[in-house]
């Protein structure tokens, strides 16, 4: 009976640790780590964190000038890294430092793709300029954007690639934008030009948090990277995002070895039947009778 009590208070332990630990890692706050905090430009800084949410999202990681005070406009944004949120609020990450468009100091900047919140992590970049803090005064906003695959056979053979652009804008201030408006450009290199869109939004009141999805259309028989750059205008300041895809239409190049292979077939039959053709019907021996057998 001792026994079978003790085992009741042991489950019950067990039970109020377990179902304790989940609460406790619901409240823990995002945090995250550098393997260096000082590294020169081309080297590959690992970043790992831990209580990010929700799992299965996605957090975007960039290097940033001027504290990321001017947001986005502070980053490289060709240079970004988009790390999955594992079971636990866990992340890993890799990047390799380049130099942000802004001087430093520097910071590697962290922010959630779904919700709102990130975290800077100071790096020194040796040989980088440096210059006082500048930012934009309030208001400000930020954006992140990524780009949503809708995968279709047609595009291995040239067709259009058409995606959808997701875009979160977070107006952190305490000011509201009447009249935002956002276009969207596509094409090759870090400022693309090509392929351009344009529209209004609706008003973005102080604090308030939008996703906008927007289509975006990648031209048929294309190839190579591509970089999707949406800007947001608030009439105060113009925030820059961009996302990257790639895209090789496969099947075009399938097309003329099915073609070369089907042409030797063809020519391998001809050749074939002309070579029987050339050597005329095959010849049968003729057999003598016996002899004393009367032939008819």
């Amino acid at each position: 009976m001792a026994r079978l009590a003790a085992a009741v208070a042991l489950v019950a332990v067990l039970g109020v640790g377990l179902s304790a630990a989940p609460a406790g890692a619901a409240t823990q706050s995002p945090q995250a780590t550098l393997s260096t905090t000082v590294a020169p430009v081309g080297q590959l800084v690992h970043i790992t964190g831990t209580g990010w949410s929700p799992v299965g999202s996605t957090v975007q990681i960039l290097i940033c000038g001027d504290d990321a005070l001017l947001l986005s406009a502070s980053c490289d944004q060709t240079n970004t890294y988009q790390a999955a949120i594992r079971t636990g609020g866990i992340i890993y990450a890799g990047l390799r430092v380049r130099l942000p468009p802004v001087p430093c100091p520097c910071v590697v900047w962290i922010t959630a793709t779904q919700g709102v919140g990130g975290l800077k992590l100071p790096i020194q970049i040796p040989g980088a300029p440096t210059a006082p803090l500048h930012g934009f005064p309030s208001p400000s906003v930020t954006v992140r954007s990524h780009l949503v695959t809708h995968h279709s056979l047609a595009v291995w053979f040239g067709a259009p690639e058409h995606m959808t652009l997701v875009v979160v804008v977070h107006n952190t201030s305490s000011s509201s934008y009447s009249n935002p408006t956002i276009s969207v450009t596509v094409g090759h290199g870090r400022d693309p030009t090509g392929f351009g869109t344009g529209r209004s939004l609706p008003a973005l009141p102080e604090g308030a948090v939008r996703t906008y999805r927007l289509p975006v259309t990648i031209p048929a028989v294309t190839y190579g990277d591509y970089t999707v750059r949406a800007v947001l205008a608030t009439g105060v300041q113009d925030v820059v995002t961009t996302s990257s895809t790639t895209t090789y239409p496969w099947g075009l190049l399938v097309i003329p070895v099915v073609l070369v292979a089907l042409l030797a077939w063809f020519f391998v039959l001809v050749w074939r039947w002309w070579t029987e053709r050339k050597e005329g019907p095959p010849s049968w021996p003729t057999e003598t009778p016996p002899t004393g057998v009367p032939q008819i």
